[in-house]
C-alpha cells in the first residue's frame, strides 16, 4: 500500500457474512504497518491521479485506490480507510 515501508507487512483478510440480512457478501481487509493516511485525505485519496501526501523512498501510484473504488463500486460496494491502531492503515472493500 502507499504507505508501506519496505519490508513491512501487509495483511489481508476476507470475512463472508453468514447473516440473511447482511447485504454483503464479502469483506475484505487490507491492513498495512506503514504511516497512518491523515483523516482529511481519506475521500481524496480515493480520486484518479490523486497521491495524497508524497513520502520520500516510497514509490507513489495515484490510480490504484481510485481503480479499487471503481471496481467495488461496479459491484455495488463501497470501499473506506481506518487507522489500524497503533499504526498504519486499514482498507476496507465490502462488496
Amino acid at each position: 500500500m502507499q504507505s508501506s515501508p519496505p519490508d513491512s507487512t501487509i495483511t489481508l483478510k476476507i470475512d463472508y457474512p453468514d447473516t440473511i440480512e447482511s447485504v454483503r457478501q464479502a469483506i475484505i481487509r487490507v491492513i498495512d504497518e506503514g504511516t497512518s493516511i491523515n483523516i482529511d485525505l481519506r475521500q481524496s485519496i480515493l480520486a484518479q491521479y490523486e497521491p495524497g501526501s508524497l513520502m520520500s523512498s516510497i514509490s507513489q501510484i495515484s490510480l490504484g485506490l481510485a481503480f479499487c473504488k471503481m471496481v467495488a463500486e461496479a459491484h455495488g460496494g463501497i470501499i473506506t480507510i481506518e487507522d489500524n491502531q497503533p499504526q498504519g492503515t486499514v482498507v476496507i472493500i465490502e462488496i
